[in-house]
C-alpha cells in the first residue's frame, strides 16, 4: 500500500507537542463541557513544556542577575529594614547566583526553570509587594491545572466510603 504524502498540515516539527483532536484528545478533554474544551485543547504536559521552555542564553541570564543586583543593592531603599526584619540577604544570594552562572561548567548550570525559581524566591523573600520578578515568555503565559473534578457534597464531610468504614 502506498504511503500518503506528507502535507504541511500533516507534517509536524520534531519535538512539537501534538494538539489534541477529537481522536487523540486526552480523556479529561472528552469529559469537559464544550464551552470550556477549546481553552484546554492546547494543553501540554509539564515535561514537554519544560523541554521547550529554555530560551535564555548564559549571557542573558547573567545580565538579568546583574540588573537585579543593581536594582536591589543600589536602589532599594528598604533593604536595610528588610535585612533586619526578615534575616535575609538578597544581595548575597544574587552574587552567589551570578558566580554560579559565570564559573560553573555547563552541566552544573541551573536549568531555566531553576534559574527563574531562584530569582522569584529572592524577590519574594523581600516580602514587599513593590518588588516583583515577572517571568518572561513562555512561562508568563502558561497556567497549570489538574484534570480532576470536585466531588459532590461539602469538602469537610466524609466520603461515602469513609462513612461506611466508620460504622
Amino acid at each position: 500500500m502506498k504511503k500518503p504524502k506528507e502535507t504541511p498540515r500533516r507534517a509536524q516539527a520534531k519535538g512539537t507537542p501534538r494538539r489534541p483532536t477529537a481522536r487523540n484528545a486526552a480523556p479529561y478533554l472528552k469529559k469537559m463541557s464544550t464551552a470550556v474544551r477549546g481553552h484546554f485543547a492546547g494543553a501540554i504536559d509539564l515535561p514537554t513544556f519544560l523541554e521547550s521552555a529554555g530560551q535564555l542564553t548564559a549571557a542573558q541570564r547573567q545580565l538579568i542577575v546583574r540588573q537585579a543586583l543593581l536594582l536591589i543593592e543600589q536602589n532599594y531603599a528598604h533593604l536595610p529594614l528588610k535585612r533586619a526584619m526578615h534575616s535575609i540577604d538578597p544581595v548575597q544570594r544574587l552574587k552567589l547566583l551570578r558566580q554560579t552562572l559565570e564559573t560553573a561548567p555547563e552541566p552544573e548550570q541551573p536549568s531555566e526553570a531553576e534559574f527563574h525559581a531562584e530569582l522569584t524566591d529572592i524577590f519574594t523573600s523581600l516580602r514587599d509587594l513593590h518588588t516583583n520578578y515577572l517571568l518572561p515568555a513562555p512561562f508568563a503565559r502558561m497556567a497549570a491545572f489538574l484534570p480532576s473534578r470536585p466531588r459532590r457534597g461539602d469538602a469537610h464531610s466524609p466520603r461515602p466510603a469513609d462513612r461506611a468504614a466508620a460504622r
